[in-house]
């Protein structure tokens, strides 16, 4: 590799930072909090998905950081991204009218 293609390539990695391992340990099961919420219909609500971590054995000091980062996630949830949580955009819409009906009573 010559000097040039090194300094590129520093470049691009040191631009793409450290990998977060809070989310990395909690991948899997992220993933699965997003699709149960959409898949039940239920409201993305950090005390749910708290709930939903207890249940799963996330541990305790974890458990607001997942709810965090689920919520996060489900916030933004499009289109584009249903697919990788296994979700049909027809599933993901129907969970997003939902919300969007009891925004538009408040």
């Amino acid at each position: 590799m010559g000097a040039a293609a090194t300094r590129q390539y520093r470049v691009v990695r040191d631009g793409m930072g450290q990998p977060d391992p809070f989310r990395l340990r909690y991948r899997a099961a992220l993933g699965e909090a997003v699709r149960e919420t959409v898949l039940s219909g239920a409201p993305p609500r950090t005390e749910s998905l708290r709930a939903w971590a207890a249940e799963r054995g996330v541990a305790e000091e974890d458990q607001e950081a997942f709810a965090e980062r689920a919520l996060g996630l489900l916030v933004g949830l499009h289109e584009g991204s249903v697919f990788r949580y296994a979700l049909r955009p027809s599933e993901f819409a129907a969970w997003k009218a939902r919300f969007s009906e009891i925004d538009d009573q408040e």
